[in-house]
């Protein structure tokens, strides 16, 4: 829904895609540390199962303490850090879905794991899977589309081209010999 409102709405789009609005989009992320310390507390309580709150808690805490130095490092210009924080971000969000559906009470119980992660289908958990993960990926998307969108495209015609003499391998001065003669 989060994805479809920024595609749809002009002004929205137009905020999320300032440049002085990137940084901030990062930032806020910060708050995966609770999250991901709340997924650890769970498990010490044995109301998580350790398949899913060491990956997915730790991701977390770890994206979330990142998210303030790679917004500074954005502010300085570095892009690349921001590119992989991002990546990085959404993988663990991906991992962190994939082994809560995985690891749940219902048809998808794949892995069979006690407890489960049906603790997340609980108030207030459930705000976790319901609301916070979808602002997340919509943060990773919107970040990225904007960095993606404002580096400047490499290409070979944009590159100096190579000065001296092409250096041919063992095989290729016999076939570049052969083609130059009638």
């Amino acid at each position: 829904m989060g994805v479809v409102a920024v595609a749809l709405v002009a002004p929205l789009r137009r905020v999320l895609a300032g440049a002085d609005v990137q940084p901030l989009l990062i930032a806020v992320q910060s708050y995966r540390v609770i999250a991901g310390g709340v997924f650890l507390v769970l498990l010490g309580l044995d109301d998580l199962p350790a398949l899913f709150a060491v990956p997915a808690g730790a991701g977390d805490v770890l994206v979330g303490l990142a998210a303030p130095f790679v917004a500074r490092w954005l502010l300085a210009g570095r892009v690349g850090p921001a590119l992989t924080w991002n990546l990085l971000g959404l993988l663990d969000l991906v991992l962190a879905v994939s082994l809560g559906v995985a690891t749940a009470p219902g048809p998808t119980h794949l892995l069979l794991v006690t407890p489960s992660t049906l603790a997340l289908s609980i108030p207030p958990l459930v705000v976790v899977p319901t609301y916070l993960v979808p602002l997340s990926v919509l943060l990773h998307l919107a970040s990225l589309r904007y960095l993606l969108a404002a580096r400047p495209p490499t290409s070979l015609a944009s590159q100096p081209a190579e000065s001296g003499p092409a250096v041919l391998g063992h095989g290729d001065a016999a076939r570049a010999g052969r083609r130059s003669m009638p």
